[in-house]
């Protein structure tokens, strides 16, 4: 019995107001067609899953005609576009208001930010090796994860968490770790250096006096 009311509504809908003066004298009936305008807010995932500290699409099907804005601002690349990257190592819910370009209408969705459990173990930076000996690379390598190593020069195998490599020059490796389970991934590197080992051998042969103490290994160094 309000003179204006509010009408909430998703759907097209008729409706009939009877209008009449204080006394009842008169009145009259009106019709009011509410239509609801279709401004084109497609809802983002209510949960994105995020692999730790990699730039992830919030809203891939945003539409570009439309106006957003995201908040917190927290690890958004931009709290104003419509497709957002977010870069997080926690999770975190944010809110986005969808607008028509004139204001008049909007929508607020919540999308969940979620941290895949993504605990790659890498290889150490470095790897000491003796000479043309065969060393494994990544001891600590898991198997619960993809590896792919580049070169393939010197190395057991590409496509192992712990190869083992064989070389006799320095080399610097690529290795690419990735979670089959939560589409993540991550690239180090691996410098493989030569250790300083350059012992002198003793002679093949020693010719000694019968009961006479000699030297083996003249040569030979306490290093």
């Amino acid at each position: 019995n309000a003179a204006n009311p509010l009408v909430t509504a998703n759907a097209e809908i008729a409706y009939q107001v009877k209008i009449s003066d204080p006394l009842g004298n008169c009145d009259t009936t009106a019709t009011i067609l509410v239509k609801v305008i279709d401004f084109g807010a497609e809802a983002p995932p209510d949960t994105v899953l995020v692999c730790p500290g990699i730039a992830t699409p919030m809203h891939p099907g945003a539409n570009p005609a439309l106006k957003y804005s995201w908040s917190p601002a927290t690890g958004l690349s931009d709290p104003l576009a419509g497709n957002p990257s977010v870069t997080a190592t926690t999770g975190q819910s944010y809110r986005v208001t969808v607008s028509d370009p004139t204001g008049f209408c909007d929508t607020v969705f919540t999308v969940q930010v979620k941290i895949a459990d993504f605990k790659a173990v890498a290889p150490p930076s470095m790897v000491v090796v003796c000479p043309n000996t065969p060393t494994p690379v990544n001891p600590n390598g898991s198997g619960l994860y993809r590896y792919t190593w580049s070169p393939a020069t010197g190395l057991s195998a590409t496509n192992t968490p712990n190869p083992t490599v064989t070389t006799g020059e320095p080399i610097t490796y690529q290795v690419r770790i990735s979670d089959p389970l939560n589409n993540c991934d991550t690239t180090v590197s691996v410098q493989v250096k030569i250790a300083d080992f350059k012992p002198v051998a003793p002679a093949a042969m020693v010719v000694v006096c019968p009961n006479t103490p000699t030297p083996v290994n003249p040569n030979g160094s306490d290093l």
